[in-house]
């Protein structure tokens, strides 16, 4: 059998990880790695630790998805395919499926080694490089369960969510910065330090894993970065304004557009939306930046586009666009989330939304 290191040339990384001590670190949903197999069995030796939120991979053979596994803690061998026909080359992804948890701060996943009858080949070349920047949707929250499952946890998937569909459709190799329940200026519940800009800098920033809280190096270029916030911050701020959820069915009281934001009330998180747009531009010179809300929530949708037009204006930044995402409180899933059919709505209006950019280019 011959075995292969995480850094060998033939095995391609998607997402920010961390190599150090011959493991990769995998941080975000949907990180991972990309590799040509030619072999007949296929092996992937892994080291998985939580205390409340397990790790979940996720293997695709082919553009398939074949396996979705809740880990164990401590190290495993687990067998990515075999009694295959040896000749044949297949694309093999093998990626997390579980997003940082905050409240697992020690938690972690690392690729030790891929093993295997055969040899690695190079990858073939994406058409995209795409950054996603989001919440529990980004993350894929309630497509992994029934639509009236209540249990949290094993809820949130990478497989067949919204960022995986499009980036298939687009032909891209994608990044997915995603923590449920984070917004831009704040937590759904008000907290001003659960947000994605405060960790934007760093490889993760979540959670406490060594290497997690490094600076990243932005040395891979982004054809497109698109960001999925503000639904949590409009929860945050109609919880504290209405006591959002004490009356009534909690969906209507989704539903009902009359509980506007003012502009006062909403200042903070236009200039978190301004600013944050200056902090990516920073880093991505060349991107295109796609700004999309409205899957459940819809009552920012004018404090959120107040600051992305005065950055596009103050900037001259002619790359930075937005489009109001289909809203989904008609094909809900579980936790009042979007189900798993309104993903595939979701990804086709995105993937729509890129070509129209790139027809008019």
């Amino acid at each position: 059998m011959n075995k292969y290191k995480l850094n060998d040339k033939t095995i391609d990384i998607w997402g920010r990880c961390n190599y150090k001590d011959d493991a990769l670190f995998i941080f975000w949903s949907g990180s991972g790695i990309e590799t040509n197999v030619q072999a007949s069995q296929l092996y992937l030796k892994l080291t998985s630790y939580y205390e409340i939120a397990e790790q979940w991979l996720l293997v695709i053979v082919n553009d398939t998805i074949t396996q979705r596994i809740m880990l164990p803690k401590g190290s495993s061998e687990i067998c990515i395919f075999r009694s295959l026909n040896k000749d044949i080359v297949r694309n093999i992804r093998i990626v997390r499926d579980s997003q940082p948890a905050y409240f697992d701060p020690k938690a972690y996943l690392k690729f030790e080694e891929l093993i295997c009858d055969g040899q690695l080949l190079s990858p073939p070349k994406h058409k995209y490089h795409l950054e996603f920047i989001g919440d529990s949707v980004a993350s894929g929250e309630a497509i992994a369960v029934s639509d009236k499952e209540v249990d949290y946890l094993p809820g949130n998937a990478t497989a067949n969510n919204f960022v995986m569909r499009s980036a298939k459709m687009l032909d891209g190799k994608y990044s997915c910065l995603s923590v449920g329940g984070w917004g831009v200026a704040s937590s759904w519940d008000g907290n001003l330090n659960q947000t994605m800009p405060k960790v934007y800098e760093k490889i993760c920033g979540v959670v406490d894993v060594e290497g997690c809280k490094d600076n990243y190096d932005f040395n891979e270029e982004m054809d497109y970065i698109i960001i999925h916030l503000g639904t949590n911050d409009t929860n945050s701020i109609l919880r504290n304004k209405y006591s959002f959820y004490d009356e009534g069915d909690k969906v209507e009281r989704m539903r009902d557009i009359t509980l506007r934001i003012s502009e006062d009330e909403g200042l903070q998180l236009s200039e978190a939306v301004y600013d944050f747009l200056k902090l990516i531009r920073k880093y991505n010179s060349k991107a295109k930046i796609i700004w999309t809300y409205g899957v459940l929530l819809v009552q920012a949708e004018d404090i959120i586009t107040k600051g992305i037009n005065k950055y596009i204006k103050d900037y001259n930044d002619n790359k930075v666009y937005y489009y109001t995402t289909i809203n989904s409180l008609d094909d809900l899933g579980a936790f009042n989330h979007p189900s798993n059919h309104f993903h595939d709505l979701m990804a086709k209006q995105l993937y729509e939304k890129i070509l129209e950019i790139e027809n008019n280019i």
